[in-house]
């Protein structure tokens, strides 16, 4: 987990002041990353509020910022920390959301004072607590006093395990590709370098179409509904999982899709996205990309983007393509999911993340601009049963919102699936 962690100085500044320039009693006001309050693997040790083990830190309250650019040069989300020495925090704290509002035209400037400033945000006074009440240090969710009190019944824990989509490793460039047409026993595809952040150069060839996937990119999901203009050259297999396809393999089988990629060796190489004993697969296999399992090529999948305001979800599985037939729907690193082979499951689980109750909390407790895996670990979810007419309504409800729903159209099912969640709780037996 340290090796995906980026902790920021601010949170050991704020406890160096807390520590070496306040006494007990002081209060401290500090503008700080908002992200400390949300994040499941950075904060978490700032969350203890507690210095030594023998003091306390008592937050008063948080302004979050989140939602408002309060400084020009800031490259991250900001909150306002209010604190005090020697007592223990309280929960919930008051928590105040600073939105701007629809009301005034933004007049404003930097010199700007407070009652100026004012008459454009909105504050909403909300309270927040950890997420699990027998972990102070979890991150912390965030709502209206009248709805905190109502959450213990939806947060828990729950099986299922949420994965991040197929990485390069850098080598977009390489791996990204377009289909432009199909001969025979092969596909002419075309490298995309104008996304990839490292150029290379453009290459068009004819290669077997065996590990060309439809790949699908964070802007390619909306709520229940998918789309794919990208393809996604993926030499690996559910049984060789992490590690590729052997080279010698790939040169016996599919001769030309291995000249294509010896043909960016140098590139493929210097890739810095493998760390730690992925580097050993790397160097054995240079060809490897990342984060592929089992998992990648379960049947169904249901997906969340990586980089959103809003939680929405969708159930992706197989398509019909016009150029490599019935074929897998791979996500990239930017879009998270849970795997199962169960369709149905797919759409309960589908079902169940897309309900207001369900939603909302995601929301409350997830950082401002990004939705990790991690979302999902705070939930209570039962697991999926067959013979739970609860469980197999919202999967019936939801498969027929993603057939038939069009845009506010879906809201209809939801309203549907939102009446089934307090039953979903309700002790059931066959």
């Amino acid at each position: 987990d340290l090796s995906f962690s980026k902790e920021d100085i601010s949170v050991l500044i704020t406890y160096i002041v807390l520590d070496k320039l306040l006494k007990n009693g002081g209060k401290l006001a500090f503008v700080i990353r908002q992200g400390v309050f949300k994040s499941a693997q950075n904060g978490a040790g700032f969350r203890r509020f507690r210095l030594k083990d023998e003091c306390g830190i008592k937050v008063l309250r948080v302004d979050d910022l989140s939602g408002v650019r309060a400084f020009d040069q800031a490259a991250t989300t900001t909150a306002l920390l209010y604190l005090e020495k020697g007592k223990d925090t309280q929960y919930p704290v008051p928590y105040y959301v600073w939105e701007k509002s629809d009301k005034t035209r933004m007049t404003m400037d930097t010199y700007s004072n407070l009652s100026e400033v004012r008459k454009h945000f909105r504050i909403l006074e909300k309270q927040a607590m950890p997420v699990d009440r027998e972990d102070p240090a979890s991150i912390w969710v965030t709502a209206e006093k009248s709805s905190i009190e109502h959450m213990d019944q939806i947060l828990g824990r729950n099986s299922y395990k949420a994965r991040t989509g197929v990485f390069t490793g850098g080598a977009n460039a390489v791996y990204w590709m377009k289909v432009l047409g199909r001969k025979d026993d092969k596909v002419k595809i075309a490298n995309i370098t104008d996304r990839a952040k490292r150029k290379t150069r453009n290459v068009t060839a004819m290669i077997e179409p065996d590990y060309i996937f439809p790949m699908l990119r964070g802007s390619n999901v909306k709520r229940w509904k998918v789309e794919y203009d990208t393809y996604l050259l993926c030499p690996h297999t559910a049984r060789t999982k992490n590690r590729p396809v052997g080279h010698e393999i790939l040169e016996k089988e599919v001769p030309d899709t291995m000249k294509y990629l010896a043909g960016f060796r140098e590139e493929l190489d210097e890739r810095k996205g493998f760390a730690g004993w992925e580097k050993e697969i790397q160097r054995q296999e240079f060809h490897a990309i990342l984060r592929i399992g089992e998992y990648t090529f379960s049947k169904y999948k249901v997906i969340w983007r990586y980089i959103a305001k809003e939680f929405i979800c969708a159930v992706i599985g197989t398509v019909e393509d016009p150029y490599l037939g019935d074929k897998m729907l791979l996500p990239n690193e930017k879009i998270m999911f849970v795997s199962t082979d169960d369709e149905m499951e797919a759409y309960y689980l589908c079902g169940v993340l897309s309900s207001d109750p369900i939603a909302n909390l995601v929301k409350s407790y997830m950082n401002p601009t990004s939705i990790s895996a991690h979302v999902l670990d705070k939930l209570n979810i039962p697991d999926f049963d067959r013979k739970n007419p609860i469980h197999m309504e919202i999967a019936k409800i939801c498969k027929k919102g993603h057939k038939k729903g069009r845009n506010n159209g879906i809201q209809k099912y939801i309203d549907k699936i939102n009446k089934l969640i307090p039953k979903l709780y309700t002790p059931f037996s066959d």
